[in-house]
């Protein structure tokens, strides 16, 4: 059974431009060949993709000149035009020469193409033709759909920015199918590769959408293809030895979900505007700002494993030298096959399990390290109330209850919870009191490197900001970094 690879292709006019070059016609009239303009007609439709219909005419006059004229009979061989009996037009569009190169590059597969078009009447055409011609070319590839982004155009730039791309990046997620399932299991090496068996080609269409395309591409680590002018290569741009920067997202993920609630901080606004996060004006999102809102959303899982897995380690650092009470006995990632007899673990870990005598589950505290973003962003939040009611199930169950019930809850650069977040604890600490009456207590880890700068003269901040996770593992959490018993009524 032969693979299917997807091809998303956009599109652009070269379909046009390359059968009006100079020499192409000097190539018709040399070998005695008709050769038909479309040039009155290429400038009388280049307009807006909504006036489609009104130039039907035109549209089909053009096609028909193409079909006959140029995607057939005539080719390029060596740099040099020349004619010859039933042999296709390769050359005859950026889209038709970049598909082609693919599918040989793919051998034995075939190719299943979507075609992104600008909201140009031009493109649309150029794609229609595409897709009438592509598979008598090679039959192993097949135009699937054609897709018109609407305000994807050059003529008006803030439409571009703030409608183009927007539509653009939804239709990419519509076709580029990501498997919500492996998120709903936090299975991250699922996640970090990709699972998808798309490329992407733009080799074709605005040169502008080039770098919009490619951080989506490297975002969900999916291939991009570009044929360059007149070469014959393909340049194949892949998944770059780059992270995705996740201690900035735990930082910044309250600004970029609900910047509106941020308008006052103007240094934030300053920072997010620099990074073309949010738009130059006001405080909604740009395109870009979206896609990484959207990505953070997607992958937080991975977030946990990263960020998470450092802080569970500085909380039971801190623990370790500053035992809270007399629980000087401080276990990380505890599971059932720490104490076999042990039946209210199950199968999942805890983060912390502070206990006065090794393992005495008669007294015992239990602490569970999160970022404010899984207690305070809704969906995470869900899932972070569903893992708590196993818990408490399987303390009851056991008739193990802990004495307290610690959350440990960091937040980056001294941000002020909002009461949504407060909100949230309420509702947690009301769940832990009815199901098994333990005290609820809240610790929040505040991650202030800035202020951490100020005081260590010895610790640059321009260092801190280039590499925040070595500052994390090297910089023991203090008194001064965890508010305590914190107040949340």
């Amino acid at each position: 059974m032969m693979k299917t690879i997807r091809v998303i292709t956009t599109v652009g006019t070269s379909m046009f431009t390359n059968y009006m070059d100079s020499k192409v016609e000097k190539a018709f009239k040399d070998n005695n060949e008709d050769y038909e303009s479309i040039k009155k007609d290429f400038d009388k439709v280049d307009m807006s993709f909504e006036q489609y219909d009104e130039k039907a005419d035109r549209i089909n006059n053009m096609k028909n000149i193409l079909n006959n004229h140029w995607m057939k009979r005539i080719s390029k061989c060596e740099g040099e035009w020349g004619f010859k009996a039933d042999e296709y037009n390769f050359d005859a569009s950026a889209e038709i020469k970049s598909l082609n190169l693919i599918q040989q590059k793919y051998k034995g597969s075939n190719s299943i193409v979507e075609l992104i078009c600008t909201d140009t009447i031009l493109s649309k055409v150029s794609a229609e033709l595409i897709k009438e011609n592509i598979s008598k070319m090679n039959p192993n590839i097949t135009v699937k759909g054609i897709h018109v982004i609407k305000g994807l155009q050059i003529n008006n730039c803030q439409d571009f920015k703030k409608i183009g791309l927007q539509n653009l990046y939804s239709k990419l997620d519509q076709l580029i199918s990501i498997d919500k399932e492996k998120i709903d299991k936090h299975d991250e090496y699922e996640l970090i590769k990709n699972s998808s068996d798309a490329i992407l080609n733009v080799s074709g269409g605005y040169k502008a959408l080039i770098p919009y395309i490619s951080i989506y591409g490297q975002l969900y680590n999916i291939p991009l293809y570009y044929i360059y002018e007149n070469s014959d290569e393909l340049i194949i741009i892949d998944k770059l030895p780059v992270e995705f920067d996740w201690f900035f997202a735990e930082e910044n993920y309250p600004f970029i979900s609900e910047p509106d609630l941020y308008q006052n901080n103007a240094k934030k606004i300053k920072e997010l505007r620099k990074l073309n996060i949010i738009e130059e004006r006001g405080t909604k999102l740009t395109a870009v700002g979206e896609l990484y809102k959207k990505y953070i959303e997607e992958n937080m899982p991975i977030s946990k494993n990263i960020m998470g897995y450092f802080m569970e380690y500085k909380v039971y650092e801190y623990l370790i030298n500053n035992p809270y009470k007399d629980y000087k006995i401080v276990k990380h990632s505890v599971r059932k096959d720490d104490n076999p007899e042990n039946k209210w673990i199950g199968e999942r870990e805890f983060d912390l399990v502070l206990f006065k005598k090794e393992y005495n589950y008669s007294d015992f505290i239990v602490g569970e390290v999160k970022s404010y973003y899984q207690v305070y962003k809704e969906d995470n939040y869900k899932e972070y109330i569903k893992q708590l009611n196993g818990q408490l199930e399987k303390f009851i169950k056991s008739n193990n209850i802990p004495k307290e019930y610690h959350l440990y809850i960091y937040i980056t650069k001294g941000k002020i919870p909002n009461n949504q977040f407060k909100e949230n604890l309420k509702e947690i600490e009301s769940i832990i009191k009815q199901k098994c009456g333990c005290k609820f207590k809240v610790f929040l880890i505040n991650l202030n490197y800035e202020a951490k700068a100020e005081v260590n003269f010895n610790e640059s901040l321009r260092n801190i900001n280039a590499n925040p996770y070595k500052w994390i593992m090297s910089s023991p959490l203090s008194e001064r970094d965890i508010q305590k018993d914190y107040k949340f009524d």
